[in-house]
């Protein structure tokens, strides 16, 4: 696997893990502004280094830009929560379409494990739902279509793998979101969600970002 090499490339991805390490001291200290300032970087740092000259890397690059909005969303307040929830629901969106584009295919054993996890998890979530039921499933929906097609694409090219790969650390982010916020608080949930969160993303950027096949 050729690595990101050139000097402004390592100065991104420095920055970018600065950025990561001060956000979990923001997270430690409960300091509020330090999270605000620190937490869309990792992601910017992405956008910045993916080129959108393909239909692939465009459709990724703008499921990263709406990831960065419903990064800040989420972090600025729980009452923005539902539109943190919008904001990644669009980005899915981008990636499904950015996934399809190159795999056309139903690959039924994937859709049906998929589709029995979320029954599974909405079936525990549902009590305590409220009015945000349809909200989460629609997102629940929507983010495992997305993991799906990020499987079904998953021999496209030798890097197409890595979008798979981060389908589902983003389906394990999204999930720990879920029960932590509406089923049972788990000590250090949002700690587990960074680093799966930051995770998926990177390893779907990587996909697009050594892919040149169109």
């Amino acid at each position: 696997m050729q690595l990101i090499t050139t000097m402004k490339q390592k100065t991104i991805i420095t920055i970018a893990f600065i950025s990561a390490a001060l956000f979990f001291i923001g997270l430690y200290t409960d300091n509020y502004v330090l999270r605000m300032i620190t937490k869309p970087i990792p992601i910017l740092a992405l956008i910045l280094m993916i080129k959108p000259v393909t239909h692939y890397r465009k459709l990724v690059f703008f499921g990263l830009g709406f990831s960065v909005i419903g990064d800040f969303l989420l972090e600025s307040s729980p009452n923005m929560f539902m539109f943190g929830l919008i904001a990644f629901l669009i980005a899915h969106l981008f990636y499904i379409g950015a996934f399809y584009r190159r795999n056309h295919s139903l690959k039924i054993l994937p859709l049906i494990l998929l589709s029995a996890y979320g029954a599974i998890v909405y079936y525990l979530l549902y009590p305590t739902l409220g009015n945000m039921a349809v909200p989460v499933l629609l997102y629940l929906v929507v983010i495992l279509m997305m993991c799906w097609r990020a499987i079904a694409q998953n021999n496209y090219d030798e890097y197409a793998v890595y979008a798979a790969a981060g389908s589902l650390f983003f389906v394990i982010s999204d999930s720990i979101i879920a029960f932590n916020k509406f089923y049972v608080e788990i000590p250090i949930a949002r700690w587990m969600i960074m680093v799966t969160y930051w995770t998926a993303q990177g390893l779907i950027f990587y996909s697009a970002y050594k892919s040149e096949k169109e």
